[in-house]
């Protein structure tokens, strides 16, 4: 297996720290630059799996390049961002605590599915904490693993910052405390080797050229 994981373009929140609590935090104009060039760019690899986060930042990343391949990503809610902070020890909850079902918005069913299996598709509650965020990057790694792992599967995945770099780590095996940090749109290559380790290509590469996002 190989994994491209891809930070979602700039989004308002990025500029002025006001993330919606509803997952819709929209991209900037330059974020919105940033997908399509990005998407340009990742017309150079072949992706047998798309998957993204239910939030729309995310979402709105990588839809140009769905557009231009006429493909479909599959929202799995494993990959929303984490909430909660990390300098406060928070008890983990034995059961797992969800809040409403996944909802692709109505103008992106074209090029968004849900997971095909349907399982757990709900989303992360409002009030996650850190540690439940941890848990849910560990449940994102394991799940990648059963269903590509030790395969020839490239799969793509456009999510987030913290819980992109703690999925990494999952995978990795290594401790989960976010070593792997992105800038917009930054890209990290994983490949599984015969003895199921993975190891990094490359971290937080950035595929766009900037002068596409000058004009």
């Amino acid at each position: 297996m190989k994994i491209l994981f891809v930070r979602h373009a700039q989004c308002y929140g990025n500029v002025d720290g006001k993330y919606d609590t509803g997952y819709k935090t929209r991209l900037t104009p330059l974020g919105y630059k940033q997908a399509d060039a990005l998407a340009e760019q990742l017309m150079k690899f072949n992706f047998d799996v798309i998957l993204t986060s239910p939030a729309e930042r995310a979402m709105h990343t990588v839809l140009p390049y769905l557009k231009l391949t006429s493909r479909k990503a599959e929202v799995w809610p494993e990959f929303v961002e984490m909430r909660g902070r990390k300098d406060i020890d928070t008890p983990l909850p034995p059961e797992i605590r969800y809040n409403g079902p996944v909802e692709i918005p109505a103008d992106l069913r074209e090029f968004f599915t849900l997971r095909a299996d349907r399982e757990g598709m709900l989303m992360p509650p409002l009030d996650e904490s850190y540690e439940e965020g941890q848990r849910r990057a560990t449940l994102a790694a394991q799940r990648l693993l059963q269903l590509y792992g030790n395969t020839e599967t490239s799969v793509l995945l456009v999510a987030h910052a913290c819980n992109g770099a703690r999925v990494i780590e999952a995978l990795m095996r290594i401790p989960l405390d976010g070593r792997f940090q992105h800038v917009n749109t930054g890209a990290t290559l994983l490949q599984q080797k015969a003895n199921g380790d993975f190891i990094t290509l490359f971290v937080n590469r950035i595929l766009i050229d900037p002068a596409l996002l000058e004009s």
